[in-house]
Parts: structure tokens; sequence; C-alpha cells
């Protein structure tokens, strides 16, 4: 394009020269023929004043002084017309320069602004994967402790219709004894549960990563501390009750005080350590966590 409208530039150029350069050569054939008319006339004619000579040579005195004047002229006006035609080539590099700045700036902005679009994008699909997996994590912590608590519930309930002698009533317990078998078997599930709510405390608070995932962090530790404190307490009193078994396997159950306490009432607004450090502690852990739930869009993540 550039080089078509330079071609295009010089061809005018090289047409208004034309007639100038064509006027030029006729002034300087009619100067060189006013010149050979003088040095005929000097030679073939008397030169004296009013002669006809004289006349004839003041004449082609004026001819080459026209010749020459407007040979000049025509000179400085065909330099003039290359200068314009120069100047304008320049001005149509330039704007043609300009107007392929102008057009790679563009492209250069556009291609930023597709770059900037797909960089975005991978950022929210990462901050999506990101989320998604904190959230799974979550639920899976959400998923252990839920069965934690379950599982004890469940142990305790089995302690109660199998461990000891009489049917579970606080009221009718004072007498009851407490056999060894079950007593051990379900400890050994309770102890069980104990260090697998001992790990995942260990596992959220060793990990900064899970730490990050929790608003309230500092509630949920405490209150998996205590539970599985409350837990270990129990096992603690079966591991040193071994004595305290006759010969028939049986022992008083009015001696074994946490167990009175796990397995007594724990409905609502109970004060029973089981009720106060381990069911509340539980359902406050749970909410904590399921309010760490959160949604891409939740997250600023559309």
């Amino acid at each position: 394009m550039r080089s078509s409208n330079t071609t295009t530039v010089a061809a005018l150029t090289e047409v208004k020269q034309s007639p100038l350069k064509k006027i030029v050569v006729f002034l300087l054939l009619l100067v060189l023929a006013a010149v050979a008319g003088l040095v005929l006339l000097q030679c073939c004619f008397d030169l004296q004043k009013d002669s006809f000579g004289r006349e004839i040579g003041v004449v082609l005195l004026q001819v080459i002084a026209v010749g020459v004047i407007g040979s000049i002229f025509s000179l400085v006006l065909t330099q003039y017309t290359a200068s314009q035609a120069s100047l304008q080539a320049e001005r149509q590099r330039y704007h043609e320069q300009l107007q392929l700045e102008l057009e790679r700036a563009r492209n250069e902005q556009l291609r930023a602004e597709q770059e900037e679009r797909v960089r975005m994008e991978k950022q929210r699909d990462a901050e999506r994967v990101v989320i998604r997996n904190k959230n799974e994590l979550k639920k899976d912590i959400i998923r252990r402790i839920s069965h934690i608590y379950n599982e004890t519930k469940g142990a305790r309930r089995m302690l109660r219709a199998k461990a000891l002698s009489t049917a579970y009533n606080d009221k009718n317990v004072v007498n009851a004894n407490l056999y060894i078998k079950p007593y051990a078997q379900y400890m050994e599930v309770i102890n069980d549960l104990q260090l697998e709510l001992e790990g995942i405390r260990e596992e959220i608070n060793s990990n900064k990563a899970h730490v990050s995932y929790y608003a309230n962090d500092e509630n949920i530790q405490a209150c998996m501390k205590e539970m599985e404190h409350y837990l270990g307490e129990v096992i603690s009193e079966y591991e040193t009750s071994r004595l305290k078994f006759n010969d028939k396997a049986y022992a008083p159950y009015m001696d074994f005080d946490k167990l009175k306490d796990l397995l007594s009432s724990a409905r609502q607004g109970s004060q029973t350590a089981f009720r106060t450090r381990f069911i509340n502690n539980y359902k406050s852990v749970i909410s904590d966590m399921l309010d760490d739930l959160v949604s891409p869009a939740e997250n600023g993540v559309k």
C-alpha cells in the first residue's frame, strides 16, 4: 500500500514537471537563437543609433533577458514543485506509518485484553477447585467427627443394655453390678474412637492449610480437645479398674464415676460431663464447620 501511494505521488510529480521542462528547454533555445541573432547582426548590420540593426539588437536582447528570467523562474518553480511533491510524499508516509502504529496498538490492546480474560478465567477455575477441595476436606472431617459421636452414643447404649446386672434407669442402678466382659468390649470401642478423635485434632492442628479453612478455628480446636479429654478420662478409669472386679468378673457399678457419668441421662439441660463436655462441644464443632462450607458464588467466584 505504501509503495503504491509513493509511486502514485512520483508519477503525479513527473506529470507536473514535464510542461515546466518543456518551457525551460524552449526558453533556452530561444536565448540561444537570440544570441546567435546578435552575433549575426553584429557581423552583417550597422548598429548605429536609430538604425534598423540596432532596433533588432535591442529586441534580441529583450528576448535573451526574458528567456533567462523565464528559465530561472521555471527552474525555481520546478524546484518548488519537486519540494512540495516530496513534502506530500513524506506526509503520506507519515500518515501511513501512523495508521500502522494505531493498528498495531489496537491489536496489542485486543491481545492483552484476551490474555487477561483467559488469565482471569483460569484464576476463577483454580479458585473454584480450591473451594471445592476445601469443602470436600471439611465435609470429610465433619463425617469423621459425626461418626465418632454416633459410635460413642452407640457404645453407650450397648453398655447400658449389656454391661449392667439390671435394666438401666438412673434411679435403679444403685445396687447394680458391672460385668467386666461387655465393659471391656465397649471400652475398647471408645478407646479407638478417642484415638481417632485425637488424630483428627492433631491433623487439623499440625496442618496450617487446615487452620486457614476455619473462621472459628480456636473454638473448634478447644471443643474437640475437650471431647477427646472426656473420652480419655473414661478410658483411664477403665485402665485402672481391673482390681475392682471379683472372681466372678463383676464389680459394683457405683464404684465407676466416669462410667456413671457416661451412662447417665444426657437430655437437654443435663449437667452431666457427657452432656456439657462431649455432646455440647460436638454440636459447637459441627455448627462452626458447617458455617465454613461456602459456594464459589459466596466466595466471590462466579
